[in-house]
């Protein structure tokens, strides 16, 4: 299981795109300005998946447009559906785009973030740093989602609400999530036993 107490450059990375010099610039700004030296890279969304299903990440950076094939929406929304990273696992999408629309659609499926090309050292720098804190408020309910303790998540969601109250938005609706979740499950139990 991910450890979101590790030290930042102890923490293993996921660098997903299609054109190389990318790669290269996301590979050297790891290196450079977290001190990351664990960086795995992948072209498309075939070898990234596999990378994801065979190794445990800290950080994934996905390119939007990866050509042919799944894009980087398709590929966090895959991870997120058949949790295949930990909740604690920062999804962070980049992008050429700049368009609302494009932005609006990729907040929709929850990524912890995104960048926008091109990118300058110290704005990638900045915004993985806020990513990260913003995931570690979160660890807790993280925690008990990766074991399937959906009891203790809901628990740790009511703490962090009370506790922390400028996280209640984000808490609300996790929890949300949650609930909707066992929803489901009852219901489907329900429906399985009519036959």
């Amino acid at each position: 299981m991910i450890t979101p107490e590790k030290k930042l450059e102890d923490k293993r990375i996921l660098i997903v795109d299609d054109q190389a010099e990318m790669r290269a610039l996301l590979k050297k700004m790891a290196q450079e300005q977290l001190g990351i030296e664990k960086i795995d890279v992948a072209m498309d969304a075939e070898e990234a998946l596999g990378n994801i299903k065979a190794n445990l990440y800290d950080i994934i950076f996905c390119d939007y447009e990866l050509g042919l094939g799944k894009d980087g929406q398709q590929i966090l929304e895959e991870v997120r559906h058949f949790k295949l990273i930990s909740f604690n696992a920062a999804f962070i999408l980049v992008t050429a785009a700049t368009t609302r629309d494009m932005v609006m659609g990729a907040l929709e499926y929850c990524p912890d973030g995104y960048l926008t090309k091109p990118i300058n050292s110290h704005e990638f720098k900045v915004r993985i740093l806020k990513v990260l804190k913003a995931k570690s408020h979160f660890k807790e309910i993280g925690h008990s989602i990766d074991e399937n303790n959906t009891e203790e998540a809901l628990k740790s969601c009511n703490n962090l609400i009370t506790q922390k109250p400028q996280q209640a938005f984000e808490a609300f609706r996790i929890k949300g999530k949650l609930l909707l979740s066992i929803a489901v499950l009852k219901r489907r139990k329900k429906f399985m036993s009519l036959f």
